[in-house]
């Protein structure tokens, strides 16, 4: 009888349980390959992330993972002070502060690997535009001014209301 040595990693998988997608870590046996090679002969394998922070633009995040195995990573995320419990690969688009990881499992040559990078989408500034009369003369009729908010991202609504001081 022939004994096989099969390599254990903790790896970040995504599974689907109960039509929802929620991310697990686990311990997953890896089949298939050479199992005769043993760790130490496995090559290290980088995940390189690039991440920029951003001003809300109500647009998701752009993120991309590489490994050096030439693999692709699988790409998580979830708020900062979150439990990791709490991974989603859907990529955040509303303001706060994330932590994003790529992770590959191990191959004929390449270790697995697992990296984290943070960033964060600022609120965007929005602002007022005023519009009054040229000229506020008093002539016994009231005056109201109108006002406007700008800068708002395709999608996003803001009511601004005038109040008069009566």
């Amino acid at each position: 009888m022939e004994t096989k040595k099969i390599n254990v990693k903790k790896i970040m998988l995504f599974v689907l349980s109960f039509a929802l997608l929620i991310p697990c870590f686990f311990i997953l046996t890896a089949c298939g390959g050479d199992n005769n090679k043993n760790e130490q002969e496995l090559k290290d394998n980088e995940i390189s992330i690039t991440v920029s922070n951003k001003v809300y633009d109500g647009q998701a995040i752009a993120v991309t993972a590489t490994a050096t195995s030439g693999q692709t990573p699988i790409i998580g995320y979830k708020l900062a002070n979150a439990d990791d419990s709490t991974y989603t690969q859907t990529a955040p688009q509303n303001v706060g502060e994330y932590v994003v990881m790529a992770g590959v499992e191990a191959n004929d040559e390449f270790k697995s690997a697992t990296k984290t990078a943070n960033f964060s989408i600022t609120a965007k500034e929005v602002g007022l535009t005023w519009t009054a009369p040229a000229n506020l003369v008093y002539d016994g009729q009231a005056k109201v001014p109108t006002v406007e908010a700008t800068g708002l991202v395709d999608g996003d609504a803001c009511e601004v209301q005038i109040i008069l001081n009566q």
